[in-house]
């Protein structure tokens, strides 16, 4: 368009300078500005203002071929023209350039030559020079066709892997589903939808249990293969508008547009019935399915009352209304808020669904709904766990101590170490506030090695006293399957001069399950040291008989639930006969916990029970306060 702009005062000078008049040099002006104005027509198609373009700028050189009175020059004007008409990769306006060509040379020129040739041969044969103008514009024509079809093929390719890039931008390899960037974005709309119907949006997170065993045995590709067939079933599960997507590794996700709380465990439910039910075959082998789901549905969005009229919306008020540009940025300054909010809304729901099947996961309960209870993750608890991390290191972490006694005769036989923190703001901070804290992240092993040393600087400052006595200290499950704590005993041992048998370790059901074998291991490298070792808990778990008894445990911990219905419900009671029976066949010695009165004390005596542990006895106490309690308790067994 530009181009044909200037050829408007190009031509008519050009006309001016030869000496052709005003009226041509009118011409010359006119011819292109005309066509300036019917391409800026309104209801014109890009194609039909690029060829009113190429019609201006053949007759600009058809003007130019008549004002130089056909000289051979002013022809190469033409074929300027046409690689410049293939600039727009156009068909129509190229196509147009080439019939006018043809027109202007094989018309005007054979009725006309004298117009179009300025050479007596051109006059005397026209057909004869209208061929070899011919050939020279189809030879710029192959040139810009050739240049311009390649083009168009790379511009192709281009798309093509644009729209590839962009599929595996958004789509998951192995399966073809959504992945994790699509789901968020597609969630964001979905909740965007839900809060304007003013429904509610369901997050579902799934993870195959046991999918690593699937790649270490049979291979990666045959893990492989498992994704795709678990995603075939999760999509027959799908209800219309349902998003399903798959998060990486062994996580899918499901999105539930217009749920709630019921249907949204309802369908979690379903879908892992579905997956158990399947027990695909993959490689010849069949590999039966077990998936943990966490469910967390969106909130309702709270009713907005619909905004008053102000004046002067439309044009603006003499006291400043906003008028329509005010308005529309408002608009989408708002619309640019909401989305904002439903990505963070979709994130939030994501990341809560995904806390919910962790939970499901360690309670083996297949389906499990976000609870924001058991959200280690919040704002809150964060920068509790900030705190506890500095904690580790200092004089916060303190233990208290629990007497175990001899149900025969009343004598004290033990402790047990429990940790509290001495926060500087909150104060005393409960263990169940800060325990799972350090269980969720990798802070639970310090945390345990600092209780162990504590603990036996303890032992060995009571052993000192005269106070020789058996201290217990809790093992948790990260810390039982770290290789290095046997080593770390033996050293803490040896640095306060304890001896191993007065120090025990307490271990429950739920931690030799998770990873059994190198539990076992550790714990035989802790018994061949001379460390006494405590089953805590039990009963709780889901330990079998059959590894029970492999366990170099000496000591078998009765949990409190059973034994404080001891006394009131037969069915506990029966329980702990069990239980007590068991750990005296095992040659173990048997610990009741919870012990809070005489009664059930006699009960666990007449079932010879062996040591009890409780507030019947003593609170946990600080190391002075326990020390007291202490000597009062052998004074009073003296009398």
């Amino acid at each position: 368009m530009w181009l044909l702009a200037a050829h408007s005062p190009g031509v008519a000078g050009y006309a001016l300078v030869t000496g052709a008049g005003p009226w041509l040099a009118f011409v010359g002006a006119a011819a292109p500005a005309l066509a300036l104005v019917l391409q800026a027509l309104p209801g014109l198609s890009r194609s039909m203002r690029s060829v009113v373009v190429a019609l201006g700028l053949m007759t600009c050189s058809a003007l130019i071929v008549y004002l130089s009175h056909g000289a051979i020059e002013a022809h190469f004007h033409f074929f300027v023209m046409v690689p410049v008409l293939a600039l727009y990769e156009d068909w129509w306006p190229f196509g147009a350039g080439i019939v006018y060509v043809l027109a202007e040379h094989g018309i005007l020129g054979t009725l006309w030559p004298e117009v179009v040739y300025s050479h007596h041969a051109g006059h005397e044969h026209p057909w004869r020079y209208a061929a070899i103008h011919a050939a020279f514009v189809a030879a710029a024509s192959a040139a810009s066709v050739t240049h311009w079809r390649h083009r168009e093929r790379a511009h192709v390719a281009q798309l093509r892997l644009a729209e590839e890039l962009d599929h595996r931008a958004r789509h998951d390899d192995i399966t073809g589903l959504a992945n994790r960037n699509a789901l968020l974005t597609e969630g964001a709309a979905l909740l965007g939808a839900a809060e304007a119907s003013h429904t509610r949006l369901g997050v579902l997170v799934l993870d195959l249990d046991r999918f690593k065993d699937v790649n270490d045995t049979l291979g990666h590709d045959r893990g492989d293969e498992l994704l795709r067939q678990v995603a075939a079933v999760l999509q027959r599960e799908l209800a219309d508008g349902d998003l399903l997507a798959r998060l990486g590794g062994d996580e899918f996700a499901v999105v539930l547009p217009g749920t709630d709380d019921e249907r949204a465990l309802g369908a979690a439910r379903r879908m892992r019935a579905a997956l158990v039910a399947e027990s695909p075959s993959v490689g010849g082998v069949a590999v039966p399915l077990d998936v943990s789901i966490g469910v967390a549905v969106s909130d309702l969005p709270p009713s907005r009352p619909p905004r008053a009229r102000r004046a002067g919306a439309i044009g603006g008020s003499a006291h400043g209304g906003p008028g329509v540009a005010g308005l529309a940025a408002a608009a989408a300054e708002g619309e640019a808020e909401a989305q904002a909010r439903h990505a963070a809304g979709t994130t939030r729901l994501l990341r809560h669904a995904e806390v919910a099947m962790y939970e499901a996961k360690a309670e083996r309960a297949g389906v499990a709904a976000y609870d924001p209870e058991r959200d280690v993750n919040t704002r809150a608890r964060l920068a509790l766990l900030a705190d506890l991390r500095r904690a580790v290191g200092s004089e916060e972490i303190l233990l208290h101590y629990q007497p175990a006694v001899r149900l025969s005769d009343g004598a004290l036989v033990g402790a047990e170490a429990l940790v509290r923190w001495n926060h500087p703001v909150l104060g005393m901070v409960p263990p169940l506030d800060f325990i799972p804290l350090a269980e969720s992240t990798h802070l639970i092993v310090p945390l345990t090695h600092r209780v162990l040393r504590t603990a036996l600087r303890q032992v060995r400052a009571w052993s000192d006293d005269g106070l020789a006595i058996p201290v217990a200290v809790n093992v948790s499950p990260r810390s039982l399957v770290d290789g290095d704590l046997p080593a770390v005993v033996r050293e803490t041992l040896a640095t306060w001069g304890v001896a191993p048998h007065l120090l025990r370790l307490e271990v429950t059901e739920t931690t030799l399950v998770e990873d059994p074998d190198r539990a076992l291991a550790v714990l035989q490298a802790l018994h061949d040291l001379g460390v006494g070792l405590s089953l805590d808990d039990f009963g709780t778990g889901y330990s079998s008989l059959s590894y029970l008894k492999h366990l170099p445990v000496d000591e078998l911990k009765v949990d409190r639930s059973f034994v404080a219905g001891l006394v009131t419900l037969p069915e506990d009671a029966v329980l702990v006969r069990a239980t007590i029976e068991l750990g005296h066949n095992l040659g173990m010695t048997v610990v009741a916990e919870g012990v809070e009165n005489e009664a059930t004390a006699q009960a666990l005596r007449e079932l010879h029970c062996d040591v009890a542990q409780g507030y019947h006895y003593a609170r946990p106490l600080p190391p002075a306060a326990f020390a007291e309690w202490a000597a009062a308790a052998q004074r009073a067994a003296r009398v």
